[in-house]
């Protein structure tokens, strides 16, 4: 399920100005690189979260930014399809190829448990913007351990900040945490199209978000 946060007139929906609440998890904010996993740590950033553990969003008058795109996380293997946290990209403006924030929510999960971010985002190769996301399926052109005629890439790719942290979320007693960061990708072209897919796994638990596509402003 997809939801769209639509900009204001005046501006764009960005994420809550970050304070210290239940459920939240205070993490560095990031920029990396899509494709390559190139990454550079940013300034410290928290997401303000509800009871659910859901961000909080408010709209802000910043003009350089386009709609957001929320996209449920489901449990792998999960037989209820049960809603258990989201993935929010936020596409920006004004800066080299393609920038969004992200923010990742979960509840409902493994209490005090962290949580590995990652993602498998299809660029430069035939049927990227097709909205089946074969890297993540591990079909042509992103077979593993390569595709003919491409070189060997991961399925998945593990955000990692510029001094090899990974950037992880951690659970409270309740199962709720919630991660922000900055991303970009200044190879990728203004108005480029790709499909991407998130997963978010800690040692015993897989979260999937579904297939969506992004387009940089």
């Amino acid at each position: 399920m997809t939801e769209r946060l639509w900009p204001s007139c005046a501006g764009m929906v960005v994420l809550a100005a970050c304070t210290s609440m239940p459920g939240s998890n205070s993490q560095a904010s990031s920029s990396f690189d899509l494709f390559t996993g190139n990454q550079s740590i940013g300034q410290s950033t928290q997401a303000e979260v509800d009871p659910d553990g859901e961000s909080i969003l408010e709209e802000d008058t910043v003009a350089n930014a386009g709609e957001a795109y929320r996209h449920k996380l489901e449990e792998q293997g999960a037989t209820n399809e049960a809603d258990v946290g989201s993935v929010t990209v936020v596409p920006v403006a004004g800066e080299a190829g393609f920038a969004a924030d992200l923010t990742i929510n979960v509840h409902h999960v493994l209490p005090n448990a962290t949580y590995t971010v990652s993602r498998a985002p299809e660029s430069f190769r035939p049927l990227h913007d097709d909205g089946i996301c074969q890297r993540a399926a591990g079909l042509y052109p992103w077979e593993q351990p390569n595709s003919p005629g491409f070189a060997p890439a991961p399925a998945f790719l593990i955000n990692k900040a510029a001094d090899g942290t990974t950037i992880t979320l951690t659970t409270d007693d309740h199962g709720r945490g919630s991660v922000s960061f900055h991303v970009s990708a200044p190879a990728t072209p203004h108005g480029y199209t790709f499909d991407v897919m998130f997963r978010i796994f800690a040692t015993s638990d897989v979260l999937l978000s579904d297939c969506f596509q992004v387009t940089a402003l």
